[in-house]
């Protein structure tokens, strides 16, 4: 098992784990670490990384966070959301447009335990990682796991990363 570090940032660590005999299918996963404990935020093979990943490197402008959204509030408002597409009640806080809440495109993987948002802030990039509470019987966490605020030079590194890896394929 090969384990790269992507990012490093305080106290967390974005690493990506593969196997050393690594083709199109091989999973691999993204996972946090915040020296305490190691959250693996997704399992996929590398193409999918490096698509997802190069897609909001070349789409700063659609990722930019909108002023109308507070980051803190992401999960809460992404539950309030899920609560508006079951029942039908929308709450004064969830801005909707074009039938979608306007927070939902920065959702970058979502697995049955965690959300991993990505977003750009001023000139930064930001990750940030919270429990996936709509699978939690709507339980609203208020911790985050997880907040990395890093360059866009930094993540330029890590999609390089990701893309010599999949060019060895």
């Amino acid at each position: 098992m090969i384990v790269k570090e992507l990012l490093l940032e305080d106290n967390y660590k974005i690493l990506l784990e593969y196997d050393e005999d690594i083709d199109y299918y091989t999973q691999c996963k993204i996972i946090l670490d915040n020296g305490k404990k190691k959250y693996v935020l997704i399992k996929d093979n590398i193409l999918y990384f490096k698509n997802l990943f190069c897609q909001f490197l070349y789409n700063d402008k659609s990722y930019q966070l909108d002023t109308r959204i507070d980051e803190n509030d992401l999960a809460i408002l992404y539950i309030k959301y899920i609560k508006y597409i079951m029942y039908g009640k929308k709450d004064k806080d969830l801005i909707i447009e074009e039938q979608n809440w306007i927070g939902e495109k920065y959702i970058c993987f979502e697995t049955r335990k965690y959300i991993t948002w990505f977003f750009y802030k001023q000139n930064d990039i930001c990750i940030k990682v919270t429990r996936n509470t709509k699978l939690a019987k709507f339980k609203i966490f208020r911790r985050d796991i997880g907040f990395i605020n890093f360059s866009k030079a930094q993540y330029v590194c890590w999609v390089n990363e990701i893309q010599r890896l999949s060019q060895m394929i």
